[in-house]
Order: C-alpha cells, then structure tokens, then sequence
C-alpha cells in the first residue's frame, strides 16, 4: 500500500526582456507499507514463521528552487547566465520489521532520518552561432544527514554526518541542416533537428543509516562505514531530436554513465550490500504527439545495459523500462 500527495507553486517575473526570476516550491507527503519474502522459510524453516519481512516509510518532504536568468548581448557571442538555488529536506520515520502472512513479529531496523541537501548552481548559455550554442554549468551539492534510533539494540546506525561536492557540467547543441545552419535541408525532419552532446558529473545519495559509522562489535575502537556518502557519477550522451508538423517531437540518444559505488539492497537483513564500481550504457527514445491543443500523447523506451566494473550483470537493474501516457 502506497500513498503519495503533492503541492507546488511556481511563479515566473519578467523583469525586462533580458531577465527574469522563477521561484519555486514544493511540499510532498509519502507513505508505503511493503510486504515481502524472497526466501520463502529459508531462515526460519524449524520454527513456523517465514522469513517475510515489512517495510514501512513515512515521511514530508519539503523543497524549492530559485533561479534568475540575464541575457547579456555581448558581440559576437551573446551570452545567458543563470544562478540558482535548490534545496530540499526530508523528515521520514523508516522502519523495517518482520512478518509471517502478514502479521507483524518484530522490529529489524526503526528510524528517524532527518536529511537535507543545499544546491547551488551557475550556467552559462553561449550563443556561439546562429547553428549553435553551448551550455557550461557548475553546481554544489550539500548533504546532511541525521539518524536517531528508537530500537534498544547494539550497533545500531545512530548520528549525524555531511559531506558535498562540486560537480562541472558542459553541452553542445548543433542545428546544421537548418536554414541557418552549413547544410540546410529542405526535408522537415532535418531542418528542425538538433544534435546534443552531453557531459557531466552527478551522483546519487546513498541511505543515510549505511554512511554512518556504526561499529560492527564491541572490539571496533574505530570504525569506518561501508559506503560512499555521495557516490560519483560520470555520464555521456550523443542525441538527435526534431519536431515534425508542428504536432510530433522525437528524440533518440546513446548514453553511457560509470558510477563510484553500487549499493544492493539485501532484503531479509535489512541493509545495502555495497559492491564495486558499475558501467551503464543504452538507447532511449522519446515521442510527443500533440493530438489536439488540448490533448498530447507522451511515450519513452530504454533499453540498458549495467555491468560491474569487474564483471557481472548488476543486481536488480532493469533492462527494459517503458512508460506513456495521455
């Protein structure tokens, strides 16, 4: 059983035709009470109970995002620059219990986890051509993390720890079949293509409760945790997209992205087995129907291919993913 409601409110000032200020923010609740068994009596064959388990989350999360935009007409390159802010905060009880045909036997892991991320950011968009133009970016990521624990037992992830990063971004996008670009093109599909090359540094946060220092035995005087704070990503991609009609958009890219870290969630014990570096590669592709000013048909498709970096399929990672909508 899942729950999850949303509220936004966004709102764009025009200061003049060269700059303008949006701020946005948000606020969501999210509940989710998961049944599983991946084992079925493996564990607890001898004494009648299965070896299903319950996870329970519940919790606000709370954000915004402020960005001011000025075109500056700078001969022979113009030239926009963005500065923004985003922030979010998420105040969540987690808890995971165990569970035979659903009825509720005892309390793995029970947390309070308080976690909140700074986002400073700059963009440059250089209008390099009437054909081109690139887009250079740096972005600041601050995480902290909080995790109280209600269960009185030992070795319990329990403390607060913050880490962050800098991460550069850069884009190329090129219109040369357009009517102003080296090639025009008298065929629709090219003259309003774009081709795009991405670059660029990410991550993705781990679970506060595995990047806490939590000792495994009572012997550990020190101890170091399992996992990576803000594991790095770096991603490529190389795209073409174009409109067709005034009513149909299609895209389609290769991309490529390594991450630092991979963490695979181990159902039955509650935790994320930490495993080496992993490779990501696939083909996504895009498409957008205006039917009517009123009605759009939307639909994307990837296909991926996830390695470990020592070799080995990555657990849990899908192959295929599709969705739409109207």
């Amino acid at each position: 059983n899942t729950y999850r409601g949303n509220f936004l409110l966004r709102d764009l000032w025009k200061i003049d035709e060269n700059r303008q200020l949006q701020v946005m923010a948000w606020a969501s609740r999210y509940q989710l009470k998961l049944f599983s068994d991946f084992t079925f009596f493996l564990t607890n064959q001898d004494n009648g109970q299965t070896d299903g388990i319950v996870q329970n989350d519940d919790r606000w999360l709370f954000g915004s995002d402020v960005a001011y935009r000025h075109l500056v007409e700078w001969e022979p390159v113009p030239v926009a620059f963005t500065l923004g802010l985003q922030t979010r905060s998420d105040d969540a009880q987690v808890q995971l219990g165990t569970q035979t045909y659903r009825n509720f036997t005892g309390w793995t892991r029970r947390s309070e986890v308080r976690q909140t991320s700074i986002e400073p950011y700059a963009q440059a968009e250089l209008f390099l051509l009437p054909w081109a133009r690139s887009l250079l970016g740096l972005r600041g990521a601050y995480f902290r993390y909080n995790v109280h624990n209600f269960l009185d037992q030992p070795y319990q992830p329990q403390g607060a720890k913050s880490d962050g990063l800098v991460l550069p971004k850069a884009n190329l996008i090129l219109q040369p079949f357009g009517e102003q670009g080296p090639l025009p093109s008298e065929i629709e599909a090219l003259r309003n293509g774009e081709l795009y090359l991405n670059y660029g540094w990410g991550y993705h946060s781990n679970d506060a409760r595995d990047v806490l220092c939590s000792p495994r035995s009572p012997s550990d005087d020190e101890c170091v945790p399992d996992s990576v704070t803000l594991p790095l990503a770096a991603g490529w991609e190389v795209g073409w997209r174009t409109s067709l009609w005034d009513r149909i958009d299609l895209a389609v890219s290769q991309w490529w992205l390594n991450l630092q870290q991979e963490l695979v969630f181990v159902g039955d014990e509650g935790t994320a087995e930490v495993r080496p570096r992993s490779r990501r590669s696939g083909v996504e592709g895009e498409l957008r129907v205006r039917i009517f000013d009123w009605l759009t048909f939307k639909s994307d498709v990837t296909l991926t291919h996830a390695v470990f970096s020592d070799g080995g399929w990555v657990d849990q990672a899908p192959r295929f993913t599709a969705s739409s909508s109207l």
